[in-house]
């Protein structure tokens, strides 16, 4: 039996972007909704705003938080970013609950984070998340004692490591599973489940590989990739914080073995490299950069010629 592949296109939002939109997290998914936190043109107030996909409704609560770290089932992770020279200086830790509309202050404390590398908070962050240099308990909002973590953690106590020329993996144990030759930790973007992604020089190429036995799962390269970042976003549980500074663009987006990417003539590809289905759209009249992957559901930015207004699309996948 034949099948095909739709893309369909919704824009949910339209206004002027945060200021360094494209480094500092303000959107973010949530069972179904879509949450953007920014400054009102006309009143100048900052919003979290929470759009319902499926409806088009939107609610909007103000707010001091400039930052949306993430989300757990329903709640939203907020809070309030200023520069502080040399580091980054984040307060005001904040949940924000979708099934009432409220929120409530976690911690007070000031974190300090490393310039540009907010670290992502995930559905697979468990009760404890590292912000800067502390743990918080997310369910208490208190800040725990101050342990280090390996560089490259991949989940479930498994970690990369660099020895020489050689990228090395070990399990939870400290044993070695399988090491590669010529590569570098530093083309590892994350890991969702068992998949590990890598970013090949000329950046152009994806490689999935699997965590227990290194074995190469997929392979591909990217045709007239337009290169924004050198990263790889959308469904990961593990994201490399390492290596790179924050972003909330990127060149590619993956969910599980279905990738999507956007071209220099503004056309987005998807393709299942499991069963070779792919679509294409049609070249945009705006710059589209990939943000955020939720299900079936893509986020890109359709940013117009001045690079700070535009609009929040969504992207669904179908495969008929």
């Amino acid at each position: 039996m034949n099948m095909s592949v739709k893309l369909s296109l919704q824009r949910v939002w339209s206004g002027r972007y945060p200021a360094y939109w494209d480094v500092t997290p303000w959107v973010t998914w949530a069972n179904g909704y879509l949450f953007a936190c920014y400054r009102d043109e006309k009143t100048r107030g900052r919003f979290i705003e929470s759009i319902e996909v499926a409806s088009g409704r939107s609610t909007r609560i103000p707010t001091v938080c400039n930052l949306v770290l993430g989300s757990i089932e329903w709640r939203v992770y907020l809070a309030r970013i200023e520069d502080a020279r040399s580091h980054l200086s984040v307060t005001r830790l904040t949940s924000y609950d979708i099934l009432d509309s409220s929120m409530s202050i976690l911690n007070q404390d000031t974190f300090l984070v490393e310039k540009f590398k907010i670290p992502p908070l995930t559905e697979a962050t468990e009760s404890e998340f590292r912000l800067g240099n502390q743990l918080v308990d997310l369910q208490t909002g208190h800040s725990l004692s101050n342990t280090g973590k390996p560089a490259w953690t991949i989940g479930d106590g498994y970690e990369l490591f660099q020895q020489q020329q050689t990228l090395c993996c070990l399990d939870n144990n400290q044993n070695l599973m399988w090491s590669k030759s010529g590569w570098m930790g530093s083309w590892f973007q994350g890991a969702s489940n068992e998949i590990l992604y890598f970013l090949v020089p000329p950046y152009d190429t994806l490689v999935l590989v699997d965590r227990n036995s290194g074995q190469l799962l997929a392979e591909h390269t990217m045709t007239n990739l337009k290169k924004v970042a050198n990263r790889v976003g959308g469904c990961l549980d593990v994201w490399n914080t390492a290596s790179f500074n924050s972003t909330t663009v990127f060149d590619v987006a993956i969910n599980g073995y279905t990738v999507a990417w956007v071209t220099e003539d503004n056309r987005l590809h998807v393709q299942n490299l499991q069963t070779g289905l792919s679509a294409c759209s049609e070249p945009g009249e705006f710059d589209l950069l990939l943000s955020s992957w939720w299900k079936q559901s893509l986020v890109l930015y359709e940013v117009q010629d001045d690079g700070m207004r535009g609009r929040l699309v969504i992207v669904r996948w179908e495969e008929l």
